[in-house]
């Protein structure tokens, strides 16, 4: 029996990791849509699963444009394989309705990327030296409870809540490097645009 246009999409939600249809369901719940169409809520969103997700997708913005949302997505999040996947199984790719730069990433996806490429491990150290790290006049450390149990999408929430997006980035920045991420440091300093000559106003 050929697969369905649902069958594709719950394949791809369903490779996610927990992690990453957490993150998957917050971009959801802010990505741009066309006219006519609203976000699910983030209620609804926050307990389903790929199952339940993939019918809630089909009942709000029906089989195609379902399929358009959730490749953007899936683009957004740093899931480019599934996301190319899913487009050529679904073959809506071809109907010009999905381009590859149609989502430009905000400084938000670039420091959760960055977060989530850091292992279990690693992610403590972060979250250790986050707490300790001397930060600009005005500024206070996150308190060591609430970092505790931050996954990255919580942290990445977080920091910009206490310290607004560019600050955010020149803080993950310095915490990175102290626990010799460097490359992870750089390439969010070329992405955001926010370089390292920024990084040194918190010290």
């Amino acid at each position: 029996m050929p697969k369905t246009v649902r069958d594709h999409l719950l394949s791809a939600l369903a490779n996610l990791g927990e992690a990453q249809l957490k993150n998957f369901k917050s971009k959801l719940n802010e990505i741009r849509l066309q006219k006519g169409y609203d976000n699910i809520p983030k209620g609804v969103l926050e307990k389903a699963d790929p199952i339940e997700l993939t019918d809630k997708m089909i009942q709000s913005y029906h089989e195609i444009y379902a399929v358009v949302v959730a490749v953007k997505v899936l683009r957004a999040i740093n899931e480019s394989q599934l996301a190319s996947r899913l487009a050529r199984n679904t073959r809506i790719a071809k109907a010009g309705v999905i381009c590859e730069g149609s989502m430009h990433k905000t400084v938000r996806d670039h420091l959760l990327s960055a977060l989530a490429n850091l292992g279990e491990a690693q992610l403590k150290n972060f979250k250790s030296k986050l707490n300790e790290i001397q930060l600009a006049e005005g500024y206070d450390n996150i308190p060591k409870g609430v970092l505790e149990k931050a996954d990255p999408i919580e942290l990445t929430d977080k920091m910009i809540q206490s310290y607004h997006e560019i600050y955010a980035v020149v803080v993950a920045e310095e915490v990175l490097r102290a626990i010799n991420e460097i490359q992870l440091a750089s390439r969010l300093a070329t992405n955001t645009r926010i370089g390292r000559e920024r990084t040194r106003e918190g010290r």
